[in-house]
């Protein structure tokens, strides 16, 4: 398998030298189509802060690597793709880059435009529609949610983006794989209240208000809107986290696994009411249609050994492979 990095537009904006994505293909397949419909692509978005410029689309190196050993992979998967982002400023590390580089001084929303447009320009030259996983790790996590939250059913894009709905015009995808992800950014502050490095990250991508932290925390967003309404394709969820994780602490995802099961339930009990009102039954299909999988993976190591080491990330992402076939 192939890999290829291929710059893509930004709707609505000026590329930068970031504005990148690895696409992994087999060598005889540069298309990235397929002739079966069934085949799925996995997509990645990189963590490191919103802001570190170490952690890119290479941190999914390791595990493209050994996915492409498991059978799984080669009989459900037509391609990989991981996406590169710009980042907010990180003074420590801004090595010969200009302060003013345009590619290191990203703030909300320009984050998610970036990865929109990155997945815009793959849908339109590989044209997988829904058929895709989408990865995200730490700071990557929180965008996966990010690409639900403003393109979901009832969002308008163009209320926190430069772009409007039309112009983006996203399938939105069938799984999502969140690890080790911040969904509650002003609960992440109060627990590092202590460390001044989570304040600083967080106001160099989110900016100085309060209100902006919350409304860009999928935890407020999920304890707000209805997930079935808003991703009516969604088919599985799965939240991984390491209770070792020195850097996002562990109520991040058992608070976010709380929501989604409490939510889950509650429709659940609205969908038995409706089978049991129904005067024609329902086949095995129409029964499980709508029903979304949901799992919390516990995982082992510090905050970067899943992607440094590759094997729990495969193991995550297959785990929501197999829920898909």
């Amino acid at each position: 398998m192939d890999r290829a990095v291929l710059q893509y537009p930004i709707l609505g904006g000026q590329s930068t030298r970031l504005n990148t994505i690895d696409v992994y293909l087999p060598s005889d397949q540069e298309s990235g189509e397929t002739d079966d419909s069934s085949k799925i692509w996995i997509i990645y978005i990189h963590g490191g802060a919103w802001r570190d410029p170490d952690a890119t689309s290479e941190t999914f190196i390791p595990a493209s690597e050994m996915l492409r050993n498991e059978v799984q992979f080669h009989k459900h998967v037509a391609g990989m793709a991981a996406i590169n982002y710009r980042l907010s400023p990180y003074p420590a590390k801004q090595g010969d880059d200009p302060p003013d580089d345009p590619a290191r001084n990203a703030r909300h929303p320009d984050h998610i435009e970036d990865v929109l447009s990155g997945l815009k320009f793959l849908q339109d030259k590989y044209g997988f529609g829904e058929r895709y996983v989408l990865v995200g790790h730490s700071a990557g996590a929180t965008l996966a949610w990010h690409v639900l939250m403003y393109t979901g059913s009832t969002a308008s894009i163009s209320a926190m983006t430069s772009m409007t709905n039309q112009e983006c015009g996203l399938p939105l995808p069938q799984a999502i794989v969140s690890v080790a992800g911040v969904y509650d950014i002003p609960s992440l502050l109060r627990r590092h209240k202590d460390n001044p490095i989570y304040e600083e990250f967080v106001r160099g991508a989110f900016g100085d208000s309060s209100d902006e932290w919350l409304q860009a925390s999928p935890l407020q967003w999920l304890q707000d809107h209805d997930l079935d309404q808003e991703w009516p394709n969604g088919r599985v969820v799965i939240l991984a986290q390491s209770k070792e994780d020195g850097q996002v602490e562990n109520e991040q995802v058992t608070d976010m696994w709380d929501t989604l099961c409490k939510q889950n339930e509650e429709q659940e009990g609205k969908r038995e009411q409706q089978e049991q009102s129904s005067s024609e039954k329902l086949s095995n299909g129409d029964e499980l249609r709508g029903r979304r999988h949901q799992q919390l993976i516990w995982l082992e190591g510090e905050h970067d050994s899943v992607w440094k080491e590759g094997k729990q990330l495969v193991n995550v992402i297959l785990a929501a492979i197999d829920r898909l076939f």
